[in-house]
């Protein structure tokens, strides 16, 4: 990484007579990770009129060094420090006439008079470039966190971002003012930073360095000034924070921010390096970012992140979840998201790229994906030479819209497009441009030539209430096994849903909820249980009536049983044994109609029996008719009317005990 070198004055106003000379600080660090740079050679060059001490310097241990400007002429001079690979700094110092020594005398007198009491204290700020005498807040806060814990007052215990205002800040950008305080904190050892400001940057704010120690951070207000830079597409745009370095996997992290406004140009949040785990980021309202929070350029697990907010609208996508492409491991996973409302996202609430897996989704999604179209694709050519790429255009030869994902679903083939504009069928701003039939080409990679049939857009069931809320693109993943435990949602795509828990309501989906593709309705008077990963309609229904399968019912080589019963009964020559007692049942009948029973009998010998017996009830009689019979040898069976019912009876002479199995099932 390039460094970054500093120049700040440590003393001015020297005499021009070379008799005193003005202090220059030399600082080093590593653009990356905000360290400082021992043993880092720097080259020196003075304009015309004065020279230095030293024309190149190495720093020290502490990253610093000094050098010495001298000049016989009364003005200002420029000292400009320069390194291979780092961006040059130079800084201006002045030499004073014996007139312009004495001026600054009285003007020092009076200003120490001033200070002397607490109104001074409205004079200063606090610059950690700055060397301050022995026994100041400056000097302690300087010396880090050991000293500033004995302090008694609030600089003990957290940073406040308006002290560390500066020029720019006061002319609207708080990039330099919001990262000093954040460094401060982590050099110093204070675990808290404050502003309850509304602020503007220019560029990435990066937190780095906490090494696991913890640091909470607390910001009102954050926007973009005109001159932060802008995206050209979802995929380049710059983040507001950055949250990492190359040293360690920052934890403990505790991200609090009222208003985030990306000005429609900027991430919110991106982590860099290593990344961050086991920390929680709260992001009241989040307007106006192409991602709010956006992974994928880490190099280390970013696990177990705790994701808060109250209303997050007009972003492009609130989460984009995908895994780092290089380091040790870089996945996502174990995230837990709970925002109150995430609605009217260009294209979505969240996406899970191929990742993000076992996490739990909560909080009310809805009018989300109005960019979005999902195609139903008869010819999928090429499909395969597209999928996981980012940044690809599809077109139909005239209008080009982005490529996102594909999925398959109850044997079909989709992809999901974004459009540039709202295409959505409830607001009617635009319409999808291809017509169903047209060849779709990819406009980078050749060899694309797919078909679709059927167009799905948001708003475009008959209420006008189904959205993308969740885009579940997990097709090229063994599994997604999230949890979604939604109040509202108003719709989730994607590929291999039957793997994760979806419970959530709307005012249209029957189904809505699902446990691994495993999906329950219930009307009030009808309970149906579906399989949704194969089909949308039920495989069984039951009432206060009945019981209805929807499939053939597949017992492989089980017992299909009614009332079964299994004895062993010994060999007689004229005593008969009851089997059943067959009764004209009361449950589920039409009329008056009687009972019809088909009876199987099994024995442990070569013998069986077959009947299909018909009883009917009169009173305080029976009756009965045997439709059908077959009896084996060796075994006699009759059937005899009884007050009670049709009574079955069994003999046997074939050996001296027989084990009989009777199944009697109603029809």
């Amino acid at each position: 990484m390039a460094n970054i070198i500093t120049l700040s004055t440590l003393s001015r106003g020297a005499a021009a007579d070379g008799s005193t000379n003005n202090a220059i600080q030399i600082k080093v660090t590593d653009s990356s990770t905000g360290a400082v740079v021992p043993n880092s050679t720097v080259t020196l060059t003075v304009s015309n009129g004065a020279y230095l001490s030293a024309s190149s310097l190495t720093t020290g241990t502490d990253g610093t060094n000094i050098v010495y400007v001298i000049s016989g002429i009364a003005g200002s001079y420029t000292v400009t420090a320069s390194q291979t690979g780092a961006t040059s700094a130079a800084i201006s110092t002045s030499f004073t006439t014996l007139q312009e020594t004495a001026a600054a005398n009285r003007a020092l007198d009076t200003m120490q008079n001033a200070l002397g009491t607490s109104a001074g204290a409205n004079y200063v700020g606090y610059n950690s470039a700055v060397t301050y005498d022995d026994g100041t807040l400056g000097a302690a806060f300087n010396a880090g966190g050991v000293n500033l814990t004995k302090l008694n007052n609030k600089a003990a215990r957290y940073l406040d971002i308006e002290d560390y205002a500066d020029d720019a800040s006061a002319s609207g950008d708080w990039t330099s003012a919001i990262q000093s305080a954040i460094d401060a904190a982590t050099n110093g050892g204070i675990l808290e930073v404050r502003g309850t400001g509304r602020y503007t940057i220019s560029g990435t704010i990066q937190i780095r360095n906490t090494f696991g120690n913890g640091l909470n951070i607390n910001i009102h207000q954050l926007t973009v000034t005109s001159a932060f830079p802008a995206n050209t597409s979802f995929w380049d745009a710059t983040p507001m924070i950055t949250i990492g370095d190359s040293l360690g996997n920052t934890s403990g992290l505790n991200l609090y921010i009222n208003v985030l406004d990306g000005g429609g140009k900027a991430d919110g949040i991106q982590p860099i390096g290593y990344g961050f785990s086991l920390s929680d980021i709260h992001i009241g309202t989040a307007t106006n970012c192409i991602a709010v929070i956006r992974m994928g350029n880490h190099q280390w697990p970013n696990a177990s992140n705790a994701i808060t907010g109250d209303y997050w609208n007009s972003n492009y996508v609130g989460i984009y979840l995908a895994n780092g492409t290089a380091g040790s491991s870089p996945i996502v996973e174990g995230w837990k998201v709970f925002v109150k409302f995430i609605a009217a996202n260009y294209w979505g609430g969240i996406w899970l790229f191929n990742c993000g897996q076992y996490a739990q989704l909560s909080g009310d999604w809805d009018y989300n994906g109005k960019r979005l179209a999902v195609l139903k694709l008869t010819d999928n050519t090429g499909l395969t030479s597209i999928v996981g790429q980012n940044g690809l255009k599809l077109t139909d030869g005239t209008n080009e819209l982005e490529y996102l994902f594909y999925y398959t679903s109850l044997g079909n083939t989709y992809i999901v497009v974004a459009s540039p504009n709202n295409i959505s069928a409830s607001d009617k701003v635009a319409t999808f441009p291809w017509t169903a039939g047209a060849k779709i080409s990819c406009t980078t990679v050749s060899g694309v030539a797919m078909v679709f049939s059927t167009i799905n857009v948001a708003g475009d069931n008959t209420s006008q209430t189904n959205f993308f809320d969740i885009l579940h693109d997990y097709e090229r993943a063994p599994f997604g096994r999230i949890q979604v435990n939604a109040g509202y949602l108003s719709g989730i795509i994607g590929g291999l849903l039957y793997t994760s828990t979806l419970q959530y309501q709307n005012s249209f989906s029957s189904p809505s909820d699902s446990y691994t593709g495993f999906s329950i309705t219930n009307t009030g008077s009808s309970l149906a249980l579906y399989n949704s990963t194969v089909e949308t309609i039920p495989f069984m229904g039951t009432t206060a009536d009945f019981v209805n399968f929807n499939k053939k019912l597949f017992m492989k080589d089980y017992l299909y049983e009614g009332v079964g019963s299994a004895n062993t009964f010994a060999s007689s020559t004229s005593a008969t044994s009851v089997l059943a007692l067959l009764k004209d049942s009361i449950n589920n009948k039409y009329l008056g109609e009687g009972t019809m029973y088909d009876i199987t009998l099994k024995t442990n010998y070569n013998t069986c029996g077959s009947f299909r017996v018909y009883v009917i009830a009169s009173g305080t009689s029976y009756s009965h008719v045997v439709v059908s019979s077959y009896v084996g040898d060796a075994i006699a069976v009759t059937f005899t009317d009884t007050t009670s019912g049709v009574q079955m009876n069994f003999r046997q002479e074939a050996q001296a005990y027989m084990q009989v199995v009777t199944n009697v099932v109603r029809v």
